[in-house]
């Protein structure tokens, strides 16, 4: 009997082994598939890429096109009329709770620069120290395209 239960064992072992092969067979096929899948994938994507670029040149060009530089096209770029300006007003090391006129400029220089825009805001209410108002109606002149800081 105990060469039968040896044979056995062996043929049992054998067994788990065929059975790993086919496993790893198995993996590894899948990972052929994946991979072909993925190379696919990627032809496609080279060959729309392509396609569009070729497209691109196709094009013909009747002496109408304009190179622009859209970062400092004034055609393009809107300038803002007016801007919020907010602050906090303290008096006394206090914050304050009043109304009040408060004028506003805009100059070229941090100090002993050119007054560029200038307006007075009547009753502007301060809650708190906070104060907040539209400054408006501001010339082009003032914020130039990709122009200097303004103080």
């Amino acid at each position: 009997m105990a060469d039968n239960q040896i044979i056995q064992k062996k043929n049992d072992i054998e067994q788990i082994r065929r059975k790993n092969n086919k496993k790893e067979k198995l993996e590894k096929s899948n990972g052929r598939k994946i991979s072909r899948k993925v190379q696919t994938m990627r032809r496609i994507i080279i060959t729309i890429t392509i396609l569009i670029l070729g497209l691109a040149f196709a094009i013909p060009d009747n002496g109408t096109t304009k190179v622009v530089n859209p970062q400092f096209s004034e055609a393009k770029l809107s300038i803002p009329k007016s801007m919020n300006f907010q602050g906090n007003l303290y008096q006394d090391g206090g914050p304050v709770n009043t109304t009040m006129d408060m004028w506003f400029g805009i100059y070229d220089a941090l100090s002993g620069g050119t007054l560029l825009y200038s307006v007075t805001k009547t009753n502007v209410t301060v809650n708190k120290g906070w104060f907040s108002v539209l400054l408006d109606n501001i010339p082009n002149s003032v914020f130039p395209v990709a122009g200097p800081t303004r103080y």
